[in-house]
């Protein structure tokens, strides 16, 4: 409704603004303006439960944005497995299975016996691998983001990578900070995920656009 504010000298009425607008302050007077936009975009969510997958698909670059960040956590599979990620092409939709995949991750752990850190790499690989060459138990789940660049033009696309799962049944818990290239210059419109053995169990995703 009307919003009844104190003037100068007496009390004023501001009219009700318009659908999505927000209220702002003049040098004066309160007023109402268009909500600014923002730079952070939702292009594709889901919360995957109950029920078993074999990959996931993500089809969401365009040429609109600079970069992309996924958001993901409680991915779960049926057994105790690593995720793999490949890429999608633009101009015919196949899955990139070429050996263009190159990574590196850095793998700080700790468990009973204290903590550590090593490192992770593969060149000229078919897939990168976000959690490095560590199994995630199935009685826990991987969390974490990875970022997109360079997606929908024709250089290599680039990814980087922050996750933390558990290992054992908790007697190691692994983060990995990491990143790769697709060493071609291709076009890239979305991922492709898939457990290296079993299945998804359970997945929560966000993708977002950044302009």
């Amino acid at each position: 409704g009307d919003i009844i504010y104190r003037g100068a000298s007496a009390d004023a009425r501001l009219a009700k603004g318009s659908s999505g607008q927000i209220l702002t302050m003049g040098a004066d007077d309160p007023g109402w303006a268009a909500a600014p936009e923002s730079n952070w975009v939702k292009l594709a969510g889901a919360s995957l439960t109950g029920q078993t997958l074999n990959s996931i698909t993500i089809s969401e670059f365009t040429t609109t944005y600079n970069f992309y960040r996924l958001f993901f956590s409680n991915f779960c599979f049926t057994g105790t497995n690593m995720p793999y990620m490949r890429l999608i092409r633009n101009s015919n939709n196949s899955t990139a299975d070429s050996s263009n995949y190159s990574w590196v991750s850095m793998h700080p752990y700790v468990s009973g016996s204290g903590g550590n850190h090593n490192q992770h790499s593969s060149w000229g690989n078919n897939h990168w691998r976000i959690h490095g060459d560590n199994n995630i138990n199935a009685n826990f789940g991987l969390h974490g983001w990875c970022d997109f660049y360079n997606t929908m033009i024709a250089e290599p696309t680039m990814i980087q990578w922050n996750t933390v799962a558990e290992e054992g049944n908790t007697n190691q818990m692994n983060a990995h900070h990491g990143g790769g290239w697709f060493n071609a210059d291709e076009q890239h419109k979305g991922i492709y995920i898939w457990p290296s053995g079993n299945q998804i169990a359970s997945i929560n995703y966000s993708l977002y656009g950044i302009k």
